[in-house]
């Protein structure tokens, strides 16, 4: 598996379990890459990943991952996509929940890594990594080969 698809993998994963018991039924089907100009799965790598996930209650869906932007802001649109998914299928709950508040935490930035932060007052509040040991300084293959356990 390439560093592109594992990071995917691994990022959606993270953002599964951070999203709570209310998605923990919730699976990862496949991760692609999409070629948006034939709306096709590619086998040739393009600037898009497919993250196709399933559901029993909810049905299935999709999330994209940009390989040609900014990693930290991938990770923050990939990671708002899924948490959108999960706060239309369990309307009504904090997910993820943004503690000593009602509402959800949401992406946002911290020092340039991608976090959880309150939607009222940022990181001054609550602050958590999407991902573990994110350096903004790493590329996507530097952080694949430190984190990932096999980012071929």
């Amino acid at each position: 598996m390439n560093a592109e698809l594992a990071y995917a993998r691994t990022l959606t994963a993270a953002v599964l379990s951070q999203l709570g018991e209310s998605t923990s039924n919730w699976r990862i089907a496949s991760i692609a890459y999409y070629d948006s100009d034939w709306h096709t799965v590619s086998e040739e790598q393009t600037a898009t990943l497919l993250i196709s996930l399933k559901s029993e209650e909810s049905g299935d869906f999709q999330a994209y991952f940009l390989t040609d932007i900014p990693l930290e802001n991938a990770t923050l649109q990939t990671a708002e996509q899924l948490q959108g998914h999960a706060l239309e299928a369990v309307p009504g709950v904090a997910l993820p929940p943004c503690p000593g508040h009602r509402h959800p935490s949401v992406p946002g930035l911290v020092d340039g890594v991608p976090n959880w932060v309150c939607m009222t007052e940022g990181a001054t509040h609550f602050a958590q990594p999407i991902l573990p040991n994110f350096d903004p300084r790493s590329t996507l293959e530097e952080y694949a080969r430190e984190n990932l356990s096999s980012p071929g």
